[in-house]
């Protein structure tokens, strides 16, 4: 943490961006987003100096509007993909150990019906491999139930088809408060990350450092930020980074839809599967 700027705080982004400007920077990342962050942390903890921009303010993007939620990578199992679920299961643990008070146990709820794609059996094996290779603690591991129990936790689901369902464990979060606290924890560590800055176009000189051309945004000034390596963690942004390049990122979407809890009083967190074969969680907020 840089002496002169003990906060990381608006009221010293000034004096942080003048710093920005009068140094060079092992990796400068593009993109204040939950992976941009922890990029940002990861390299300053191994010593690294680090800047990262964010042309807005840090998670406004799909980090603050997502469903709340640190997957377990359940339904990569239909995809026989186990290593993956292996490697979220355990990077969710660590986040759990770490941020215990943003990252949190949630009981999700799979109610098996009739005509519907899952059993019984393939509910509970697919439960019992996730919970393995997840490497779920045992009060969060699945649990089968019979109809009545599901009536039970949820009323709305009280009807002739239901013929059971499982209770397994995911995890739920505040995203943009977790990628808040990743910065300020890099910040902390040295890292330098300042939000409204845009990246514009970069350049080798002849040091061979990248001369990345950025603009702030709320002076609307254009300055250089130097750096030996440019990491690309706009997220959604990721091609206009990149602009003129050939290969251009496939854009996948998530919908989430915000009723109000009389139109639809939940008590408690359902995985279902839906018409078109797709899973949809429904969650009930505060």
């Amino acid at each position: 943490m840089d002496k002169e700027i003990k906060l990381f705080s608006s009221e010293n982004r000034g004096l942080l961006l003048n710093k920005i400007k009068s140094q060079s920077f092992d990796i400068t990342i593009i993109g204040g987003g939950i992976t941009g962050s922890g990029i940002c942390l990861d390299a300053v903890s191994r010593g690294l100096k680090v800047c990262l921009i964010e042309m807005n303010d840090f998670a406004s993007g799909t980090s603050s509007k997502s469903t709340k939620l640190i997957h377990g990578g359940l339904r990569y199992l239909e995809q026989f993909n186990f290593s993956l679920v292996r490697e979220t299961g355990k990077e969710r643990a660590v986040l759990h150990y770490i941020a215990p008070h943003i990252v949190k146990p949630e009981k999700m709820l799979i109610p098996i019906s009739k005509g519907g794609k899952l059993n019984r059996f393939s509910t509970s094996l697919a439960l019992s491999v996730y919970d393995f290779l997840a490497n779920v603690k045992k009060k969060d591991r699945k649990k089968l139930i019979n109809k009545d129990s599901i009536h039970e936790k949820e009323p709305l689901l009280s009807n002739g088809n239901i013929k059971g369902g499982a209770i397994y464990s995911e995890y739920r979060t505040d995203d943009s408060r977790l990628t808040i606290e990743i910065l300020k924890k890099s910040y902390k560590m040295g890292a330098y990350p300042i939000n409204y800055v845009k990246f514009i176009s970069s350049k080798h000189n002849k040091n061979n450092l990248s001369e990345l051309k950025c603009r702030d945004q709320i002076s609307g000034k254009e300055f250089q930020i130097k750096s030996e390596v440019i990491v690309n963690a706009a997220g959604a942004w990721v091609d206009n980074v990149v602009e003129g390049k050939k290969n251009k990122l496939v854009l996948s979407k998530g919908v989430h839809i915000v009723i109000p809890k009389d139109k639809l009083p939940l008590n408690q967190s359902i995985y279902f599967d839906a018409v078109d074969d797709r899973m949809v969680f429904a969650i009930p907020r505060r």
